[in-house]
């Protein structure tokens, strides 16, 4: 009888100890990025549709023959333009040219459609125009020797439906724009603190945008236990966290200056953060939002603000988890 009621008094600790910690986590910052690959804009509110917070992602840099798509892991520069939003129009901002305003849902007589590449991805998007082409093509030549620009800067055609990888979709309601493959990026300020305790004092501390999130969350108990989370509410939204993040070149590039600064991250991530094979290393989660349908993607499905309270609604067992998988080597 009295181990039973040990266990019980333990069960009742450790549960008030867990719903005391989820309590203290909240979203510390919120990032939208209407360009792909360029600079984001910190939100202190954010609109949430089922594609991903308003706007996030609705624009893109294309090659002018191929029409694939153009990220800082080819043109760094890339994270020198610095988006604005209004009401109806994204203004672009580039050191030493005028600013180009294009609007977000209108289109006129100048606007061709024309089929896009992301990833395996083929989309319709709409061509914005040789002016804005031009703009592109000077802000991110370093060299000015081409006249005819390389560039063309397209926006998604929100008929589309892109939908995230089968692997991960729970239904045809689960799209993205032109993000890489999920609608919400998630990442902690722990496992960020953690990361640059490994990296040491050989540099500077990393700052988050390196990772370029939407969602930056501090207070859990840990770094990394996100990766045992397996669903989340901030505010009456309700998100699936589908998988760890692998990363790219991007987070090498200094995002205040467009060029790769060094190894690092990737060089610590490889050691401490990857799978069964080195050459994915993973830092922050994909996010998918959880709805039954959503046949207006861009409609708006919640508000999440800074400060919110995060509640980690279910957890993944600890034999099936990331937490567990991702290995961590010496």
């Amino acid at each position: 009888m009295v181990w039973l009621v040990a266990l019980l008094l333990g069960l009742c600790a450790w549960t008030w100890a867990r719903r005391h910690t989820q309590r203290a986590v909240h979203v510390k910052n919120i990032w939208v990025y209407p360009l792909k690959s360029a600079r984001g804009i910190r939100l202190e509110t954010a609109q949430i549709t089922c594609r991903g917070i308003l706007h996030d992602r609705k624009f893109m840099v294309v090659e002018d023959d191929s029409k694939s798509f153009v990220t800082q892991r080819k043109i760094p520069r890339l994270a020198l333009i610095q988006p604005e939003l209004t009401s109806d129009a994204m203004i672009l901002h580039f050191p030493g040219q005028s600013p180009l305003q294009v609007s977000l849902s209108q289109t006129n007589v100048t606007e061709k459609h024309v089929k896009v590449s992301v990833w395996e991805d083929r989309v319709w998007a709409f061509d914005l125009g040789d002016e804005a082409a031009g703009w592109i093509h000077e802000a991110l030549l370093e060299k000015r020797s081409e006249s005819k620009p390389r560039f063309r800067l397209v926006r998604f055609d929100e008929s589309e439906q892109r939908m995230i990888d089968e692997k991960y979709r729970k239904n045809e309601s689960e799209t993205v724009l032109f993000s890489d493959g999920f609608p919400f990026l998630l990442a902690s300020s722990e496992s960020l603190q953690q990361l640059n305790d490994w990296i040491g004092n050989s540099q500077a501390p990393l700052p988050m945008n390196r990772f370029r999130p939407n969602f930056e969350v501090s207070g859990w108990r840990s770094p990394f236990g996100e990766d045992s989370w397996e669903q989340i509410r901030i505010n009456s939204s309700v998100f699936r966290v589908s998988k760890p993040c692998s990363r790219c070149v991007i987070p090498t590039i200094d995002q205040t200056t467009g060029i790769r600064s060094s190894t690092e991250p990737t060089k610590t991530l490889r050691k401490k953060r990857y799978l069964d094979k080195k050459d994915a290393v993973y830092f922050a989660q994909n996010l998918v939002l959880e709805v039954s349908s959503c046949d207006k993607s861009h409609e708006i499905q919640g508000i999440i603000s800074v400060g919110d309270q995060v509640e980690i609604l279910g957890t993944y067992p600890w034999f099936s988890s990331y937490k567990h998988r991702i290995k961590s080597s010496t």
